[in-house]
C-alpha cells in the first residue's frame, strides 16, 4: 500500500507539467497570436527561438542531477527549486499584463517556463530509475505518470469546456488554466519531496567533461537514437495537432463554440487507450505496441482524408458528430507511445549501469528530451510561419479565409502526422531488446 502511494505521488508530480505544457500549443499561441495581436508568423518564431534556447539547458539539467547530489537525494532538490520557477512563468504567461505585451515579454515567459519544465521534467524521469528498477515495474510506473498527465490534461481542458459554456473569451480560459497550475505546482512539489525515497550515486560523480563523454557514447548508440528519433517523429506530430486544433476547429470545421468540449473528448478516450498500449507493451513488448498504437493512428489519419470531401458537404449537426467521432477515434492513440518510450529509455539507461558501472539516467533522460524538444520547437513555427506568410492564412478571419489557404491548413494537419506516425511505427518496429535481453544483462 505504502509503495502504491509513493507511485501515486511521484507519477503526480508530471501534473502541473502537463497542465501547463499542452494549453500552450492549444490555447496561448493562438491566444498571443490573434487576441493579444501578435500575429502567427511572430508567436511561431518566438515560440521556436524559446524553445530551440530551452533544448540547450537539457544537455546541462542533466550533467546537473548527476554531478551536483545532496549526501542522501539526487533528486529532490532540484525539484524544490523548480517551484518559484514554475510558479512566476505561471504568472506572466496565463495572466498577462497586456500593456506590457510583446514579442520579448512573450520570449522571456516562455523561457522561464521552459526552464521550469526541465528543471522537473529531466529529475522526474531519472528519479523513475531509482523507484522502478525493472522492466515491468517500470512500465507500470511510468504508465501511471502518464495517467497524472492525462488527469491534469483533461482538468485543463474542462476549465476552459466549462467556460466556454458560460463566455467564449479566450482570456477567462486561458486565466482558469492558470489558477489550476499556479496552485497545483507548489503543492503537488512539495509532497512529493517529503514523501518519497531518494538516494545519492555518489559513486559516479564525475566532471563536466565525463559528461561531455558520457554524451559522446548516446550519439554512438544505435538502440537509445532509434527511440530518439522515434520520440522526435512523434513530438513532432502530436505536438503540431495541437498547435492547429483551435484554428482548425474554427477555420475547418466551423464549430468554435466546440473546440474546448471535442479537445475534452479526446482527452478522455486516451484513458481508455492508454490502458490497452499498455495492457499489449507488457504482454508482447513495448517497443510493438508503440508501433501498433503509430499504425492505428495513421489508419485513423488517412480515414479522415479519404472521408473530407464528405464532410465538407454535410450541414451543422452532421458536423459536430463528424468532429467529436474523429477526435475519440484519434484520441485513442494520443497516450500510447510516451509512458512506453520512457520506459524503454529507462530499460537502456539500466542496461549501461549494469554494462558500464555508470548511473547516468539523468544525462540520458535529457539526452532524449533534447532532441525531443526539437520537435516541440518546430511543431508550431513551421505551420504558422507558413499558414501566413506563404500560404496567405490570416488566423483572425477564421472560416472566412479563402479555400485555398484552408486547403493548405488541413493537408498541413492531416499529412505530417500521417507521414511521422509511418516513420515511427516501422522505426519502433526494429527495436531488438525485450524483457529477456534486459533481464539477462542484469544476471550477468
Amino acid at each position: 500500500m505504502k509503495n502504491k502511494l509513493q507511485n501515486l505521488i511521484y507519477a503526480s508530480l508530471v501534473m502541473p507539467i502537463s497542465g501547463a505544457g499542452m494549453p500552450i500549443f492549444v490555447y496561448l499561441l493562438p491566444f498571443y497570436a490573434n487576441e493579444l495581436g501578435l500575429g502567427l508568423t511572430a508567436v511561431g518564431l518566438i515560440f521556436f527561438i524559446g524553445r530551440f534556447t530551452d533544448v540547450l539547458t537539457d544537455p546541462i539539467m542533466g550533467f546537473l542531477v548527476d554531478r551536483y547530489q545532496l549526501p542522501n537525494s539526487k533528486h529532490k532538490h532540484w525539484i524544490a527549486i523548480s517551484i518559484p520557477v514554475m510558479m512566476l512563468a505561471t504568472y506572466l504567461l496565463f495572466f498577462p499584463i497586456k500593456e506590457s505585451v510583446n514579442s520579448a515579454y512573450l520570449f522571456i515567459s516562455l523561457f522561464i517556463i521552459y526552464a521550469g519544465f526541465t528543471l522537473v521534467v529531466v529529475t522526474h524521469l531519472s528519479w523513475s530509475v531509482v523507484l522502478a528498477p525493472d522492466y515491468d515495474k517500470r512500465t507500470n510506473l511510468l504508465t501511471l505518470r502518464e495517467v497524472m498527465s492525462l488527469l491534469a490534461a483533461l482538468i485543463v481542458i474542462a476549465i476552459p469546456a466549462v467556460i466556454e459554456i458560460y463566455t467564449p473569451s479566450m482570456e477567462a480560459k486561458v486565466n482558469g488554466i492558470g489558477y489550476f497550475i499556479f496552485i497545483s505546482a507548489p503543492v503537488l512539489f512539495l509532497i512529493a519531496i517529503f514523501s518519497i525515497p531518494d538516494h545519492s550515486t555518489k559513486e559516479i560523480r564525475g566532471t563536466f567533461k565525463d559528461s561531455v563523454n558520457v554524451f559522446k557514447e548516446f550519439f554512438k548508440n544505435k538502440n537509445l537514437n532509434r527511440m530518439v528519433v522515434v520520440s522526435l517523429l512523434i513530438a513532432f506530430s502530436q505536438s503540431l495537432s495541437g498547435a492547429l486544433f483551435i484554428i482548425v476547429i474554427t477555420s475547418i470545421f466551423d464549430l468554435q463554440e466546440y473546440a474546448s468540449r471535442a479537445m475534452l473528448s479526446y482527452f478522455i478516450v486516451s484513458f481508455i487507450g492508454l490502458g490497452i498500449w499498455r495492457y499489449i507493451g507488457i504482454k508482447v513488448s513495448k517497443h510493438m505496441s508503440i508501433a501498433y498504437c503509430c499504425f492505428y493512428a495513421s489508419s485513423i489519419i488517412l480515414i479522415s482524408i479519404i472521408g473530407f470531401d464528405f464532410f465538407t458537404n454535410l450541414g451543422t449537426q452532421q458536423r459536430i458528430i463528424f468532429l467529436f467521432v474523429w477526435v475519440i477515434f484519434y484520441g485513442f492513440a494520443f497516450a500510447g507511445p510516451i509512458p512506453l518510450i520512457n520506459a524503454i529509455i529507462g530499460d537502456l539507461a539500466e542496461m549501461h549501469k549494469h554494462q558500464k558501472g555508470q548511473d547516468v539516467s539523468g544525462s540520458i533522460y535529457s539526452y532524449v528530451t533534447t532532441i525531443t524538444k526539437i520537435g516541440f520547437a518546430a511543431s508550431a513555427a513551421i505551420p504558422y510561419v507558413l499558414l501566413e506568410q506563404v500560404f496567405g492564412f490570416q488566423v483572425d478571419l477564421g472560416y472566412e479565409n479563402t479555400q485555398a489557404s484552408k486547403d493548405y491548413l488541413w493537408n498541413m494537419y492531416v499529412y505530417v502526422p500521417l507521414t511521422c506516425f509511418l516513420i515511427a511505427g516501422y522505426l519502433v518496429s526494429k527495436h531488438p531488446i525485450n524483457k529477456s535481453d534486459l533481464e539477462a544483462i542484469k544476471n550477468v
